[in-house]
């Protein structure tokens, strides 16, 4: 009688935490893919069936060039995951110095709202860090990549393909982006304004071939005797470089690149960063000390082009200018039609279109974190034939957490490829681990522009970049067609 009890309450042991069951899937995963390691495998897919729980929720200062940033801890029932980011404001002290932030009364909050949570519920999660009101931007988005790191082990998968998973696109439609290294930035003088210019290794039938072009030009550069000498080495992996005048310099810059062997696989890429310098009070830019209407910037700008065929260029008037926008997509398609038409050989490139896009001729992105979060899909269809908007950049600390990402990647990824912007210049700031580079593979992005070749941060990106194409030998590197996503 004791044993038919004791066989009948491992039976129902069995059937309630369907122990069988699991291990069939489990040992049928590991013979069907035969991995080299099967214990590893087996180990990780035991995790993905504990319960998922978040148990606890820290958040600690940690010291990055200089200024502090914020490391999240979240600990879950199969391990602690970590991530980190960097404050558009640092907290500083009376004096202005870099201090430590304090952070006892967040973290109360937070484990009042995330402990017990299940962390595969990104939604649920992102929703109560959201409701406490005095989180900052860069200490909400680093608790979600927490989160999402949780949530990939739990469901067995790499961050980038649980982020595939998240934003619903098909394994077989991920691919390897495009890196594009921030070169130098220039410092408008007079005032807190920057201005960025990135190379593109435009013609690269690999992603190590693309990052070696990248470093090549830049040890390249500095030892140039033609461009002015760097007043001071920037904390993004590049150099600020003195003088009064953008325009020269990237006309240097172009013809720098002329006297290298790679010039037919290089081009610039200019951000610059006409938000900042837009005064919406009279709708005039100050540009050293002079303002200037949008038609003059816009036609200084195009002027700038035909000299020196640069293929992108970020924010090249104030996205709240739509009179500027207009008449600049308008001048792009004048200036094409003259070219194609006098067969300009200067103008090639742009004219056959750039990266594998015959509809595009220069590129211009639309920062999705400038638009409202209430905007409609109607709403962006206008603006896309106002503007000359032909890309659509995600600058992953510009929003507030992940679930802010998937809903604008929602409203937009059907009509304009995307790239991943991990730049810090100016006002922006980002993430200093590798995230981007999973968020770029995940969500398909054609492009990851970043700091420059000696910036640690871009590196670990970079890094990660190589191993996920390592490890994942089917996922295609888009090489020179990186505006069309595949080879």
């Amino acid at each position: 009688m004791e044993e038919t009890s004791e066989q009948q309450l491992i039976e129902t042991y069995l059937k309630t935490h369907r122990l069988e069951e699991c291990l069939d899937e489990i040992i049928n995963h590991v013979v069907t893919g035969r991995p080299s390691n099967p214990f590893i495998t087996l180990a990780n897919a035991f995790q993905s069936k504990s319960f998922p729980e978040i148990i606890d929720v820290q958040l600690n200062s940690v010291l990055h060039q200089g200024v502090y940033g914020v490391k999240v801890s979240l600990s879950t029932s199969i391990g602690i995951f970590f991530a980190f980011a960097k404050y558009q404001n640092p907290p500083v002290d009376h004096n202005g110095y870099p201090e430590p932030k304090e952070y006892s009364i967040i973290i109360r909050k937070l484990k009042e709202l995330l402990c017990s949570v299940d962390p595969t519920n990104l939604s649920l999660f992102d929703q109560s860090v959201a409701a406490i009101t005095d989180i900052d931007r860069a200490e909400s988005m680093a608790l979600s990549i927490a989160c999402c790191r949780a949530a990939a082990k739990y469901k067995n998968k790499e961050l980038f393909q649980y982020i595939s998973e998240l934003f619903g696109i098909k394994s077989d439609d991920l691919i390897i982006p495009l890196p594009v290294a921030s070169l130098c930035i220039f410092p408008i003088p007079s005032t807190t304004v920057e201005q960025m210019v990135h190379i593109i290794p435009i013609r690269s039938s690999s992603l190590e071939l693309a990052i070696a072009k990248l470093n090549s030009f830049m040890f390249k550069l500095i030892q140039h005797d033609k461009i002015t000498k760097p007043i001071r080495y920037s904390k993004s992996g590049t150099f600020h470089f003195d003088g009064n005048n953008f325009e020269e310099l990237i006309k240097h810059l172009d013809l720098i690149i002329q006297e290298f062997e790679e010039s037919n696989n290089l081009k610039l890429s200019i951000g610059y960063n006409g938000d900042e310098l837009f005064r919406s009070s009279d709708n005039h830019y100050m540009i050293h000390n002079t303002a200037k209407n949008g038609t003059d910037v816009a036609e200084q700008l195009m002027n700038l082009w035909m000299e020196a065929e640069f293929i992108s260029i970020d924010q090249p008037v104030s996205h709240m200018d739509i009179a500027s926008l207009r008449q600049l997509k308008k001048r792009i398609q004048e200036i094409i039609f003259v070219a194609k038409t006098t067969n300009n050989d200067k103008f090639k490139y742009c004219t056959k279109g750039i990266g594998g896009d015959n509809g595009c001729n220069l590129q211009i992105p639309l920062d999705c974190a400038s638009l409202p979060r209430d905007i409609t899909v109607s709403d962006i269809d206008k603006l896309l034939l106002e503007a000359p908007y032909n890309i659509a950049k995600f600058h992953v600390q510009s929003f507030k957490n992940m679930s802010s990402i998937l809903e604008t990647y929602q409203k937009i990824s059907n009509k304009l490829p995307i790239y991943v912007d991990c730049t810090s210049y100016g006002k922006r700031e980002g993430t200093f681990d590798d995230f981007e580079a999973d968020l770029a593979v995940g969500i398909g992005a054609v492009q990851l522009f970043g700091d420059g070749m000696f910036s640690s941060d871009y590196a670990k990106k970079l890094d990660r970049l190589l191993t996920i194409q390592m490890e994942n030998e089917k996922i295609p590197f888009v090489g020179s067609k990186f505006r069309v996503g595949f080879t």
